[in-house]
């Protein structure tokens, strides 16, 4: 019975950790391609967005469009992720997009909203290479 137990609590976790997974992997897509569907697709009802100077509580719709205009402007050309930290309710990737003219720091808080990881903020700064 306790063999039981442990390897249902090791399942459990692992489906946690697979989802968790997944999202970082469709984060990163969304960033590498430019595609604002992917991306808003965890972005959370009303959630934060600094975008270069501009700061910006939102919508998902609102936000989704500002980072269709954001894409137009600066079009991918990679992304990286340069790290990563989980907490029980809350996790946070920091990484580095490439884009034909610029480089900027992409800084993702993700909250948990009815048992899903959802995007609450996101940060969008300017930066030299250099500075990574």
């Amino acid at each position: 019975m306790r063999l039981y137990i442990i390897t249902i609590h090791i399942i459990i976790l692992s489906c946690f950790n697979v989802h968790g997974q997944e999202l970082q992997l469709q984060i990163q897509k969304g960033f590498q391609t430019g595609n604002v569907n992917v991306l808003s697709a965890h972005f959370n009802e009303r959630f934060q967005l600094t975008i270069l100077d501009s700061d910006y509580r939102l919508s998902k719709a609102q936000g989704t469009e500002i980072m269709r205009d954001f894409f137009k402007k600066y079009p991918p050309v990679s992304y990286t992720v340069l790290f990563k930290g989980d907490k029980k309710d809350s996790n946070f990737t920091v990484g580095k997009l490439v884009t034909r003219s610029d480089v900027f720091r992409i800084t993702i808080f993700f909250g948990k909203t009815d048992s899903k990881n959802l995007i609450h903020l996101l940060e969008i700064e300017k930066e030299n290479e250099s500075e990574f």
